[in-house]
Parts: structure tokens; C-alpha cells; sequence
């Protein structure tokens, strides 16, 4: 079962030329490449997926490396491709491998794409079947008594705090379960400053009825 790709520095050379002209940001009198846009992230995804491709040909038919790369690009080793696939992916994923497949030969080969490898992609979007996320839910009185139990463990007989990450920890939960807000402004958050430190100590149940009292 072949799972790892072939890194960009053991793609056959003339993939590896192919994608440097294809990510080439030249100035205005050379032009660039069509993928010179490319976010790094996009490059990324697209380098793993066709590196994803070559390692099973390079496992399963080591010869085909030597092909011209539109010429790999058959209909019967895509379809043994997709088998593969299949052992480790779910359609979401086999779709993504292939899609990205695609985006490489549309730009490394501009005008090559096989018409059967965008049927191919065009169906595996149609198949593709979301994974549930209910089960994986969880519900704010759960999260707010986690919160509230870490920062009562964290605490001493007393009164002091033995251990400030789990009090922080907890008091994080706690607040965000009750009271989401976007992470840049949440991480601006001070103790002190923008709460009331007896407030924190507690985190009084008035605040899941929208009670700001215990708040500065």
C-alpha cells in the first residue's frame, strides 16, 4: 500500500522543469507562470497530490516515469489509481487528490489536460459524500463545567492558584463556551484589565442568563 508521495526534488526532470516555469514570477517583459499566483498553501497541496501520483506509478509501474507526463495520464492507470485511492480515502479526499491532479498538468501543461481526467474529477466531485460532524458536537454545559472544574482543581485549600496554566486553561474554555468571540480579540484579553479578577475566580452561572455584573 503506497501511501508517500515522491518529493519535488525526485520528480522526473521534466516534471521538475515544468513546475518551476509553471511558478516563475518573472517581471512584465517575461511573463509569469500561471501558477505564479499561487498562494504557498495552494502550492503545497498541489505538490503533494501530483508527488502522490508518481509514488504509485513509481511503485506499481516504475516505467512510466519515463513517458512524457500527458502520456502517463491513461485512462487504465487512472482508474488503478483511483483503487488505490480508495483503500485510505474517503470520496472527499480521493476527489481532492484527483482535482489537484488536475490543477498540476493545467499548469505545468497548459492545454493538456485529458478530457477523460476532468470527466473523472467532475465525477468524483458529484460522489463526494461530507462526513457527519454531529457526533463530534460538543454542547455548552459540558464545556462550561470542564472549564469550571479546571479552574477548581487548580486552586488551593486557600484560595491561591496551584498551577496557573490549568487555571487558565479552564477559564479560556469557560469563557469562550459562553461568551465566543474571535480569537485575535479573545487573545487580547487580560485578567485585571478587561476582566475583574473575583469575576475569573468564579465564573458565576449569571453568565449564561447574559448577567455582565461580574464583569468589568
Amino acid at each position: 500500500m503506497i501511501r508517500r508521495g515522491l518529493p519535488l526534488l525526485s520528480w522526473p526532470e521534466p516534471d521538475q522543469i515544468a513546475w518551476a516555469e509553471a511558478i516563475a514570477d518573472r517581471d512584465r517583459f517575461h511573463g509569469r507562470g500561471p501558477a505564479a499566483h499561487w498562494a504557498e498553501t495552494t502550492r503545497y497541496s498541489v505538490i503533494a497530490a501530483y508527488g502522490r501520483w508518481l509514488g504509485f506509478l513509481a511503485e506499481s509501474e516504475p516505467s512510466a516515469l519515463a513517458d512524457r507526463t500527458v502520456e502517463r495520464l491513461a485512462e487504465d492507470r487512472l482508474a488503478r489509481y483511483l483503487d488505490h485511492l480508495a483503500e485510505t480515502t474517503s470520496t472527499v479526499g480521493r476527489h481532492m487528490f484527483f482535482a489537484k491532479l488536475r490543477d498540476a498538468v493545467r499548469v505545468m501543461f497548459p492545454g493538456e489536460v485529458p478530457p477523460h481526467l476532468s470527466r473523472l474529477v467532475a465525477r468524483l466531485e458529484r460522489e463526494c459524500q461530507q462526513r457527519s460532524m454531529a457526533s463530534r458536537i460538543v454542547m455548552t454545559p459540558r464545556l462550561t463545567a470542564l472549564g469550571r472544574n479546571l479552574m477548581k482543581d487548580a486552586q488551593t485549600a486557600e484560595g491561591g492558584i496551584a498551577s496557573l496554566v490549568a487555571y487558565r486553561d479552564g477559564l479560556m474554555i469557560a469563557l469562550l463556551s459562553l461568551r465566543p468571540i474571535r480569537r485575535h480579540t479573545f487573545s487580547l484579553i487580560r485578567i485585571g484589565v478587561h476582566l475583574n479578577w473575583g469575576a475569573a475566580l468564579s465564573v458565576q452561572p449569571a453568565y449564561a442568563t447574559g448577567s455582565a455584573k461580574a464583569w468589568s
